[in-house]
């Protein structure tokens, strides 16, 4: 039975709410061996929507190309319906398949068989693709049944004992160096991919303009996607240096980052006011009034999404004041 239109409780807490949103996650992979649809999910919590955008950004929940929602390992294992010992399972038999033959696919009944038919066909292959989400191995499914599903385990799986101390070994990883995120911004070829989580508004707007080369559309639609939040927001029609100066005023704001009490607070609120205008001014505004301003270098492009993409992350967390308008 699918959880999708379970509501949420208007008096719990950010965390509390985000639990929910795990387990109700959890429970319908649980229930349906399918992940929740992302947009029916998120208009059954429209009043949560910049959380589970939060959530995305910091992917503790993980939107399948806009289509459905999915839990890593991670967030899988913080909820009730967490089958550790089953994906034990299933990794000891990756781990002996990958042994006695490497880059060999396998078929989904191999793996119900060593586990001694205790496993259905259809948590083996929820298993085996919450596994292969996480480089385990690859999952191939096949339109004719679950167990013509074919499987190939990659060489991770040699790395770890156990789910547990992989997913241990998740929290300790330090963070990357400095030169390995330089050499993350050095595309090549015509991949897709991005070097860093983009807000997931930003990438909504302006990624498929980015893998085609079209940096100015790409920045553009990047910063007007952030000013367009911010009217949506404080529900104002100004734009530019008016909108910035009336929606994040250090003295009648109608958004603000903080309770612009201390000094420090109202420097990052100042901060943030400087930073949206020195974006309006030299990058928003002069690709969106001349055609003349091109962008062909991959790594500025690249600089200027993720610069748009914390203003997003900024707007997003700033709260909505009791000044008058």
């Amino acid at each position: 039975m699918a959880v999708i239109g379970t509501p949420v409780n208007h008096l719990k807490s950010d965390s509390q709410i985000e639990q929910q949103v795990l387990e109700e996650i959890a429970l319908e992979w649980a229930q349906t061996d399918e992940w929740p649809d992302r947009t029916k999910f998120r208009a059954a919590r429209r009043e949560h929507l910049d959380l589970l955008d939060d959530l995305e950004s910091r992917q503790i929940i993980c939107s399948d190309r806009h289509v459905t929602y999915k839990l890593p390992l991670e967030s899988l294992a913080k909820t009730p319906h967490w089958p550790g010992d089953l994906f034990n399972l299933m990794l000891r038999s990756l781990q002996n398949y990958y042994s006695s033959g490497p880059n060999v696919d396998r078929p989904l009944s191999w793996f119900i068989d060593s586990s001694n038919r205790m496993i259905s066909p259809e948590l083996a292959s929820r298993l085996l693709k919450a596994l292969s989400d996480a480089g385990f191995c690859s999952y191939s499914p096949d339109n004719q049944g679950k167990l013509i599903a074919t499987v190939r385990p990659h060489e991770q799986v040699l790395r770890v004992k156990s789910i547990e101390e992989f997913l241990n070994g998740r929290k300790r990883s330090p963070k990357p160096k400095l030169q390995a995120l330089v050499a993350a911004t050095k595309l090549t070829g015509d991949s897709n991919s991005f070097p860093i989580a983009l807000h997931p508004k930003i990438s909504k707007v302006s990624l498929k303009a980015f893998d085609e080369g079209d940096y100015r559309t790409a920045i553009m639609n990047a910063f007007t996607c952030v000013f367009d939040r911010i009217r949506e927001k404080a529900d104002r029609k100004e734009d530019g240096h008016d909108l910035i100066n009336r929606v994040f005023s250090l003295t009648t704001p109608l958004l603000k980052l903080n309770g612009l009490e201390s000094k420090s607070e109202k420097n990052e609120q100042a901060g943030l006011i400087d930073m949206l205008k020195g974006s309006y001014s030299a990058l928003r505004s002069p690709r969106a009034h001349s055609l003349k301003s091109k962008l062909k270098d991959k790594n500025e492009a690249i600089e200027c999404l993720a610069l748009a993409s914390l203003l997003m992350r900024w707007v997003e967390r700033s709260k909505k004041s009791d000044s008058p308008r």
